[in-house]
């Protein structure tokens, strides 16, 4: 089965993109210093010290790496997510250790770095296991994804609450 037969592709428009943006934007970039993610990458670097950060958005792993004495590439396809990088970018001292890369994963072109970085974009691919090749292919030391589990609605729980007091929100199924 190849994947375009599982797989469908998902576009975003770019006005979806800029609400994502302005969302990610609101958060204080000191929260992925921090983050377990971050802490992946950079216990599986090697003396080089180089990462590719897959779909970068506003650079909320890429800036932070890069403060950490890391070689980024920031592979973002989004003309309103690079913009917002831009800035992230501009306001770091490390900023020249950052390199943009204006196009989509798996076909954006990046010399082989220690770690590949995929956080939390797997699933708007079309072509998952070709992003993961991909990702292999350039990636000499670790690939790290993150996706999201949360279940979609988690965020209404407190919305039930409000509604329900006396009883607790029913767990999600599967149908």
């Amino acid at each position: 089965m190849s994947d375009s037969t599982r797989w469908q592709p998902v576009i975003f428009p770019e006005t979806a993109m800029a609400r994502m943006a302005e969302a990610l934007r609101r958060q204080p970039a000191s929260d992925y210093r921090d983050h377990a993610i971050t802490h992946e990458v950079l216990k599986s670097l090697g003396p080089q010290r180089t990462v590719v950060d897959i779909g970068a958005g506003i650079g909320r792993f890429t800036v932070p790496l890069a403060e950490a004495d890391c070689d980024v590439w920031a592979v973002e396809p989004s003309a309103i997510m690079r913009e917002q990088l831009a800035q992230a970018v501009g306001a770091s001292p490390a900023a020249s250790r950052i390199h943009t890369v204006p196009e989509i994963w798996p076909t954006a072109a990046v010399a082989p770095v220690e770690v590949a970085l995929a956080a939390w974009v797997i699933h708007f691919s079309a072509a998952p296991r070709a992003f993961i090749r991909a990702m292999e292919a350039v990636a000499t030391r670790r690939c790290v994804v993150a996706i999201p589990v949360e279940h979609r609605w988690a965020a209404l729980q407190d919305l039930w609450a409000r509604f329900h007091p006396d009883r607790p929100a029913p767990a999600p199924r599967v149908s």
